[in-house]
């Protein structure tokens, strides 16, 4: 039987002179063609038409040199102990670092075309930490790894891996307070709150909006920058979350003398509008917050009624919660997994916040920029069999609405509960959510030519 993907890479190649020979059956000649009109066109004939616009990589090479820069920030800060050392490797000065309920952040300053250019680095989750206090306690010490002495007249917010998890999976849509100071610093209030003066036409993720609120606080003094200068959030994962939720509260307020915008990475939605977008709500541009994507990525999908996740967490055999993917056909993935919650001691109270919190209809903020693989037969391999799990070394970029990123995924890369539990797809998953898969070609990208 005819491979129709062997039967496009021949014709790719060169190795068939013409685009398809007569031998070749109805049913394979079909779907190859299909395929290669695809490619003739690609990657914007992935995508329903309209709904994404191929980056210029010449002409918008300022805006993607800033992004790189960022992606590489967001990356350094998962040093831990060396996070100064590589951000300084970066061309940065050092302004402060800290740690706010286990969010790791640091704050550095550099110079583009003659102004100040302050960035706000968020880190997201990291089970390899151990340099910060744990289990929420409170700390006046100072912090390994941070450098900076901590005033012991001020409790700081310490944290703990677990618990951000939990915050992170607590997912209740709540008002946004126009006081910010209204909103809760006490976890325990929050699910009580209530406001009569809030945000008109948006709510937001309350474990993400606890986090925003307490790492604005202590952000506080490093925000304040003169309004020819530049103040950047960035971060990956869980930090990109946040760091868009950081721009959205500050252009809220209006007590700072500069408007933030963000770039952000596998950012987490966190944010819903009644009507419209986030941003538009608030009447500021969708530049605001820019964010890319490794289409592969299933935790982009999080918290949106695309998410293939929350579905294999729910599906257990009865009494028994570290059985997953109990439905269907036996599943490589299965006892990888068991075997691997069973030696989680918190994975019961983190899988019951989870299945009563977990709430899929938050939407993603502003421009959304995919990487997609430079080469089409790539994404055809990647796209019909999933064997090839690394990130592409090489890649191109499209950019879509943030709104429209949920419709652009499921389009042209499929990720499903079944898909996402067979051993090459899980592995793939992890391997292009981790925050190298974002920094290695954006700085692959923009690399001078010989480098």
């Amino acid at each position: 039987t005819e491979n129709p993907l062997k039967l496009v890479q021949d014709v790719l190649g060169g190795a068939l002179a013409e685009r398809l020979p007569a031998t070749v059956g109805p049913s394979a000649r079909a779907l190859t063609e299909k395929l290669l009109r695809d490619v003739d066109v690609y990657p914007e004939a992935a995508f329903p038409p309209g709904l994404v616009q191929t980056v210029d990589l010449v002409k918008e090479r300022p805006f993607l040199e800033r992004a790189t820069l960022c992606a590489s920030l967001s990356s350094a800060v998962y040093a831990n102990e060396d996070a100064r050392s590589a951000l300084r490797g970066l061309d940065r000065a050092h302004v402060a670092s800290g740690r706010t309920h286990d969010v790791a952040w640091s704050v550095v300053d550099g110079v583009r075309d003659g102004r100040l250019e302050r960035h706000v680095v968020l880190r997201g989750f990291d089970a390899s930490d151990d340099t910060g206090p744990r289990r929420g306690v409170l700390s006046s010490r100072r912090r390994r790894g941070s450098g900076d002495a901590i005033d012991a007249r001020r409790p700081t917010h310490a944290g703990d891996n677990i618990l951000l998890v939990k915050r992170v999976l607590c997912a209740r849509p709540v008002p946004i307070p126009r006081d910010r100071a209204a909103f809760p610093r006490d976890w325990d209030a929050v699910e009580a709150f209530a406001s009569d003066e809030a945000v008109p036409g948006l709510v937001a993720h309350a474990g993400f909006l606890f986090l925003a609120e307490a790492l604005l606080d202590d952000l506080r003094p490093h925000l304040d920058v003169a309004p020819t200068h530049s103040l950047i959030f960035t971060g990956h994962s869980i930090g990109g979350a946040l760091a868009g939720l950081c721009t959205v509260l500050c252009r809220i307020d209006d007590r700072l003398t500069t408007d933030p915008s963000a770039v952000v990475f596998a950012p987490l939605p966190c944010l819903r509008a009644e009507e419209g977008t986030v941003l538009a709500t608030l009447n500021l541009d969708e530049t605001t917050v820019r964010s890319f994507v490794q289409p592969w990525d299933p935790l982009v999908r999080w918290f949106t009624e695309h998410d293939p996740c929350y579905p294999l967490v729910a599906d257990t055999v009865e009494g028994d919660i570290y059985t997953l993917f109990a439905s269907g056909p036996p599943r490589v993935l299965r006892n990888v997994a068991r075997a691997i919650l069973e030696t989680a001691a918190d994975w019961p109270e983190v899988r019951a916040v989870y299945l009563q919190e977990a709430n899929q209809t938050f939407d993603h903020l502003g421009e959304a920029h995919l990487l997609m693989p430079a080469q089409a037969a790539r994404y055809l391999a990647d796209r019909l069999f999933a064997l090839v799990v690394d990130v592409p070394e090489t890649v191109l970029l499209v950019r879509c609405a943030a709104a429209d990123l949920p419709e652009a995924l499921d389009h042209a890369f499929q990720l499903e509960e079944f898909s996402i539990s067979l051993a090459p797809a899980g592995l793939r998953s992890f391997i292009h959510h981790f925050h190298p898969a974002y920094s290695a070609p954006l700085e692959e990208l923009v690399a001078p030519s010989g480098d």
